[in-house]
């Protein structure tokens, strides 16, 4: 019984070397192409994703690109029609403008210098993506000055024994800090008649029980930040500005004055401390 026991098991490992060596016999290849085609397609599945999420990366930029020049173009059209309404309505005729960068949001501001008298500002306008808006007047004989890209306006007015400081923060769409402080001489009367003495400081206010006096220090830390000679400021002034009324195309003439917005001149600091009044 164990002899035939053994005999069977002997013909049964026989059996299965036999099976074995019939699935791979000698001179037949394996065929590995299905698994080589895997692994090629996988790898090729891999770079062509690589090579369309660097393509998604690139997308928004252009994308943000050409919003963004879409929107600087809406904004000057939107410029070049408030102006030439107010060519048409305006009967003196002396308005000259430009556009400039005063905050750092790519779209420009509008700058209206209507003339070159003493009482003659700079208007400044923004544009919020739907209408041309006043974000106010600044300075004198049609000057002011920016610092381009800080939201930094301000302007000065002296005349009567005073010195008027205007200016502000531009910030998001509107005038987000507001300087408008007043330096004035004091009179007495001596043998010469009135002479001044000295100095006052007071903010003002179109109600007279509003206007507050203010001391030397508190007058100084409120102007100094918008001072000159600790900003780098461009004039705008009236005398440098293009006469859109001799232009053709008053919205060429405005990318024009935006292209050239770095040829403005600086702040003259000597010019400046003559036309004001000391700290």
């Amino acid at each position: 019984m164990k002899k035939r026991f053994m005999i069977f098991f002997t013909a049964l490992a026989a059996s299965a070397l036999m099976m074995g060596a019939c699935s791979n016999q000698p001179g037949e290849t394996v065929d590995n192409s299905s698994e080589l085609s895997e692994t090629k397609e996988d790898s090729s599945g891999e770079a062509l994703k690589d090579e369309a999420e660097e393509k998604q990366a690139e997308l928004p930029l252009e994308e943000d690109k050409a919003s963004s020049d879409e929107a600087i173009e809406k904004a000057i059209e939107a410029y070049a029609a408030f102006v030439e309404e107010r060519l048409s309505e305006d009967e003196l005729g002396f308005n000259k403008f430009l556009l400039i960068h005063l905050d750092d949001d790519l779209i420009p501001e509008l700058a209206i210098a209507k003339g070159g008298a003493h009482s003659e500002g700079v208007e400044l306008y923004s544009y919020d993506g739907k209408s041309v808006n006043e974000i106010g007047v600044f300075g004198s004989n049609g000057q002011a000055y920016y610092e381009k890209d800080s939201g930094i306006i301000y302007g000065f007015y002296t005349g009567m024994g005073e010195s008027w400081h205007k200016g502000g923060l531009f910030k998001d769409g509107k005038l987000s800090e507001s300087l408008n402080v007043v330096i004035a001489e004091i009179y007495d009367e001596g043998a010469d008649g009135f002479e001044p003495t000295g100095y006052k400081y007071y903010i003002p206010s179109e109600k007279e029980d509003d206007i507050k006096d203010i001391s030397k220090e508190e007058y100084e830390e409120i102007l100094g930040p918008y001072l000159p000679e600790n900003r780098d400021y461009r004039l705008i002034d009236f005398e440098n500005l293009k006469d859109l009324q001799k232009e053709a195309d008053i919205l060429q003439a405005l990318k024009d004055s935006l292209d050239n917005e770095d040829k403005l001149p600086e702040a003259d600091l000597d010019k400046y401390k003559e036309s004001v009044l000391p700290m």
